[in-house]
C-alpha cells in the first residue's frame, strides 16, 4: 500500500480500496483533510487535476461494530470484508474495502482523526454542497430529510432551496408533496417555523410578471394537497399547522404585499405604462417614485391582487364542481340514469373566464378551457364510483409561434436527465459495451431449454380451492378492479367509435374557434369517492425512472400520465389517448395473438411499420418490467396494460406496490419477478429471436443504471413512508418494506454479476405459471381475458 505516513500527516492517506456507492469498484482513492478523491488508478491520482469523483466525509463506522440490522439498513445484506461505512454530506452512503485488515485500521484512524464534532465545521461543509452546481429538488429533499432534527443545516437548505425556487419552479414543483410532508410530519417545531415562509414563497413566486394562470398554479397545488392532509390530521398535533397553511395560502400569497419599488424594478415597461407613455426608452427603474406615480402604481397593485383573488376562488370552485359531478352521478340510481343525465349537468357547468385545467406544470403555456363539451362526455359507473370522462375546448399560450403542447407530451418530471448522472460518459459507454457483452455471452445458455418448460393452467381447481385463501383474493381482486383506472382510460375506437385524432379534426371543424393558433381537444376524468395520493406518488416514482433512464442514455421508455387529488377523495386524472387495454384488445373480433395483432397493424415483420412498432413495444416491456420489478407493483391483469397506437405498453392503476398485493400474503403474482408471457416475447420474435435479445440487453442496462442511482427512488420512499396514510405504507413494517426495496436494486453486486441477476429475473418471469395462474384468476373473477 503507497501511502503517506499517518502518524505524520493523519489526515493524508491514499491507496487502493474497493468503493461502492453504487457498484463495486476497485478504485485508488486519496483522502486530503475532509475530501475523499476518487481516481482510476495510481498513475491517474499522480496525472490529473483533480479526482474523477470526490466526497466530503462527516463520519465513518467499522462495519464490524455495527449491528445486523442497522447495518443492513445502511448497505442491505451483502457481504463485505475490511469494510467501513463512511457517510457523506450529500446524504450518500459510501462503502469502502480495504485489502487487509490492517490498511483497513489505517483507513479508519485516518478518517476518525477529523474533527466531526465540530458544528461550524459540519455547517461550513453543508454550506459548501449547496453551492454545487448539481443542486437541485432532489438534493434539497434528500439534505432536508437527512438533517431533520439539526436546524443549522435546515436552514441553510431552506435558503438555498427558496434561491433555487426562482430558477427552476418546475423541478422543486415536482418534490412539493416532500417538501409538505416533511413539514407536517416534522419533529422538530422549529424546522417546521422554517419550512412555512419556504412554501408561501415557493407559492407567491413573481405572481405579476407571469400568467396570472401560471401564478397561481403553485398556490392551488399547495392547498389541494393540505385539503388532502387536512382529513388525516383531525386527531393530529398537525393539524393546527395545517389549517394555519390553508389559510396562509390566501392571506400570504392570493392576497400577498407588494413592494412598490420592487415591482417597479422587475416589471419591465411598467413604469412607463402606469405614466402613460409611449416613448419607447425605458425609464430608469433606480429613479425615485414621484408621487403621482405612486399613486398610480399602488392602484395597479391593487387590481392585480384582486386579479389574483377572484382568479384563485374561481378555478379552486371550477375543479371542485367538475368533482361534484361525478359525485352527483354516484348517488343516481338506477345507474342506467346517469350517462342521459350527464349532458345536461355538464351544460350546467359554470366556466370561468380564466379557468385551466390544473394537470399541467407551473411554466407550461397557460391553456385557458373555452367550452366543455357535453355530448362528447361519459360516465363509468362501478359498484360506489361514477368517473366521468369530460371534454373540452381550450386555447394554449404558444409563446415565439411555437406549436401548442398537448397534456402528455411534456414530461412529469422536470428534472434535465444530465444532471441525473453520476458517472462520466464515457465511463457509460464503456458498461453500455460491456452490458451487451455479457449478456451475449450469457443469453444462450440460460435461456436454451427455457421454451420446453410450458405450464398451463387448465381449471378452476388449478388456482386456487374454495377456502379462505380464494375468498380474500378474490375479494380483494373485485375490490380493485372496481376501484382501478383501466375501466376509465381508453379512449379507443373499439369503446368510442372513432380514434382520438378524428374525434380532434370533426371538433375542432365544428367549433367557432377551431381557426384560432393554440385551439386544443383536452380530455379529463374527475373522480369522488376515492384517494389518489397513492397513484400520485407511484407517477412521481414511474417518472424519477425515466430521469435515470434518460441519464444513462438508454431507449428505456415509460409514460407517466398525470393525477391531481383535489381532496382525501376527489380528483382528476389525465386520459390517455389512442390506447386500449389488452383485455379489451383480445376481446374485439377475429383476434388471434399479439403477434397476429402487430403483423396485421403495422405491416409484414419485414416492413418499416412493423420494425418501429416492434421496436417501441420492445423499449417500452423492458422499462416496465423494471419498474413494475424495483416497486414490486401488482395486480398486473391485461386490464391494466395498455397497447397504445405506437406499439408501446403502457401500465397504469398502482394500488398495489412496495409489498401490498391483492390476496396479501397468499398472492398469485408474488413469485414471479415481474410478467413477461409468451405472448409478449412472440411479438418480439421468440426468445432466440434478436429482438428478445435487445429486449434482454435493454433490460440489464437499465437494472444497472438503477444499481447506480438507487439513493434517488429509495430517499423518496423514505421521505414518504413516515406516518404515511398511503395503502403501500399503513399497518405495514416500513422499515422492513424498505430494506426489501433497497435489497431488489442490488447495490453490492459487480457488473458482470448484476448482469447475470438481471437475466434471472427475466428467466424466471419468462411464462411464470403464478403470473398465468393470476390472469386465469381474473378472467374467472373479473372476466378480464389473459
Amino acid at each position: 500500500m503507497d501511502n503517506n505516513d499517518p502518524a505524520a500527516e493523519p489526515t493524508k492517506i491514499e491507496g487502493y480500496l474497493v468503493v461502492k456507492l453504487h457498484m463495486r469498484r476497485r478504485r485508488y482513492c486519496v483522502l486530503s483533510g475532509r475530501t475523499l478523491g476518487v481516481f482510476a488508478n495510481k498513475e491517474e491520482a499522480k496525472g490529473r487535476l483533480g479526482p474523477r469523483t470526490s466526497y466530503s466525509v462527516v463520519g465513518v463506522k467499522d462495519m464490524d461494530e455495527l449491528e445486523k440490522g442497522t447495518k443492513e439498513s445502511l448497505v442491505g445484506s451483502a457481504s463485505y470484508q475490511n469494510a467501513l461505512i463512511v457517510s457523506t454530506v450529500k446524504s450518500k452512503v459510501l462503502v469502502i474495502e480495504a485489502e487487509t485488515k490492517t490498511e483497513k485500521q489505517r483507513w479508519h484512524h485516518a478518517m476518525m482523526a477529523l474533527n466531526f464534532c465540530s458544528d461550524d465545521i459540519e455547517k461550513e461543509l453543508i454550506a459548501e454542497s449547496l453551492r454545487q452546481p448539481d443542486f437541485d429538488g432532489h438534493v434539497a429533499v434528500a439534505l432536508l430529510h437527512k438533517y431533520r432534527d439539526h436546524t443549522v443545516a435546515t436552514d441553510l437548505i431552506v435558503d438555498q432551496l427558496a434561491q433555487y425556487a426562482t430558477r427552476s419552479i418546475d423541478d422543486v414543483e415536482f418534490y412539493l408533496q416532500q417538501i409538505v410532508h416533511l413539514l407536517i410530519h416534522a419533529d422538530t417545531p422549529r424546522n417546521a417555523d422554517k419550512l412555512v415562509p419556504l412554501l408561501l414563497s415557493i407559492c407567491k413566486g413573481k405572481s405579476y410578471l407571469a400568467h396570472l394562470g401560471n401564478s397561481i398554479h403553485l398556490a392551488l397545488q399547495l392547498f389541494w394537497l393540505l385539503e388532502s392532509l387536512i382529513h388525516d390530521c383531525c386527531e393530529s398535533p398537525s393539524y393546527n399547522l395545517v389549517a394555519m397553511l390553508l389559510l396562509s395560502i390566501e392571506a400570504k400569497v392570493v392576497n400577498q404585499h407588494l413592494e412598490l419599488s420592487q415591482v417597479v424594478h422587475d416589471v419591465p415597461g411598467l413604469r412607463n405604462a402606469i405614466r402613460n407613455d409611449d416613448n419607447d426608452d425605458e425609464t430608469d427603474p433606480t429613479m425615485p417614485l414621484t408621487d403621482a406615480e405612486k399613486i398610480a402604481l399602488l392602484q395597479w397593485v391593487e387590481t392585480e391582487r384582486l386579479k389574483r383573488y377572484k382568479y384563485f376562488h374561481q378555478e379552486r370552485d371550477f375543479v371542485r364542481a367538475l368533482t361534484d359531478i361525478s359525485e352527483k352521478m354516484r348517488h343516481l340510481e338506477p345507474r342506467e340514469l346517469r350517462k342521459p343525465a350527464l349532458p345536461g349537468l355538464l351544460r350546467e357547468l359554470e366556466i370561468p373566464e380564466m379557468a385551466y385545467i390544473p394537470l399541467g406544470r407551473a411554466s407550461d403555456p397557460f391553456a385557458r378551457v373555452l367550452r366543455v363539451l357535453p355530448d362528447e362526455g361519459t360516465v363509468f359507473s362501478t359498484h360506489s364510483r361514477a368517473p366521468c370522462l369530460i371534454c373540452f375546448e381550450v386555447l394554449q399560450d404558444a409563446p415565439n409561434n411555437e406549436e401548442p403542447k398537448l397534456l402528455d407530451d411534456s414530461p412529469l418530471s422536470p428534472t434535465h436527465a444530465p444532471s441525473l448522472a453520476t458517472v462520466s460518459s464515457s465511463s457509460l459507454m464503456d458498461d453500455s459495451a460491456e452490458v451487451a457483452r455479457l449478456v451475449h455471452a450469457q443469453l444462450g445458455a440460460i435461456f436454451s431449454a427455457v421454451e420446453s418448460d410450458d405450464d398451463e393452467v387448465s381449471s378452476w381447481k388449478d388456482i386456487v380451492d374454495e377456502n379462505l385463501h380464494s375468498s380474500i383474493l378474490r375479494r380483494s381482486s373485485k375490490t380493485a378492479y372496481e376501484m382501478g383506472l383501466s375501466k376509465l382510460m381508453l379512449l379507443d375506437p373499439c369503446v368510442f367509435g372513432e380514434s382520438w385524432s378524428d374525434k380532434k379534426k370533426r371538433i375542432q371543424a365544428a367549433s367557432p374557434d377551431g381557426h384560432r393558433p393554440g385551439w386544443n381537444l383536452v380530455s379529463v376524468i374527475s373522480k369522488s369517492n376515492d384517494d389518489m395520493r397513492q397513484e400520485v406518488f407511484a407517477l412521481q416514482l414511474i417518472a424519477k425512472f425515466r430521469d435515470i433512464f434518460a441519464a444513462a442514455s438508454l431507449p428505456l421508455w415509460l409514460r407517466s400520465y398525470r393525477i391531481v387529488s383535489t381532496g382525501n377523495s376527489t380528483g382528476l386524472i389525465e386520459t390517455i389517448n389512442d390506447a386500449q387495454s389488452l383485455d379489451a384488445l383480445k376481446k374485439q373480433k377475429n383476434y388471434k395473438s399479439l403477434r397476429v395483432h402487430f403483423e396485421r397493424t403495422y405491416g409484414d415483420p419485414s416492413s418499416v411499420g412493423f420494425r418501429t412498432a416492434q421496436r417501441n413495444f420492445v423499449q417500452s416491456l423492458a422499462a416496465y418490467s423494471l419498474v413494475c420489478f424495483i416497486l414490486q407493483i401488482k395486480d398486473r391483469h391485461n386490464g391494466n396494460i395498455l397497447l397504445d397506437t405506437q406499439g408501446r405498453l403502457i401500465h397504469i392503476d398502482f394500488g398495489f406496490l412496495l409489498g401490498i398485493a391483492p390476496g396479501g400474503n397468499w398472492s398469485l403474482e408474488s413469485q414471479a419477478p415481474f410478467k413477461l408471457t409468451k405472448e409478449m416475447v412472440e411479438v418480439l420474435g421468440g426468445v432466440q429471436s434478436p429482438m428478445f435479445a435487445k429486449f434482454v440487453q435493454l433490460f440489464a442496462a437499465g437494472f444497472v443504471a438503477l444499481q447506480r442511482n438507487a439513493e434517488k427512488i429509495l430517499t423518496l420512499v423514505e421521505i414518504m413512508m413516515h406516518k404515511s396514510t398511503f395503502p403501500c405504507f399503513t399497518n405495514r413494517d416500513v422499515l422492513k418494506d424498505l430494506q426489501r426495496l433497497r435489497e431488489r436494486f442490488a447495490e453490492s453486486l459487480p457488473l458482470d454479476a448484476a448482469v447475470k441477476h438481471a437475466l434471472k429475473l427475466v428467466k424466471l418471469s419468462y411464462k411464470n405459471k403464478w403470473t398465468k395462474r393470476y390472469d386465469k384468476f381474473q378472467k374467472l373473477t373479473n372476466g378480464i381475458v389473459p
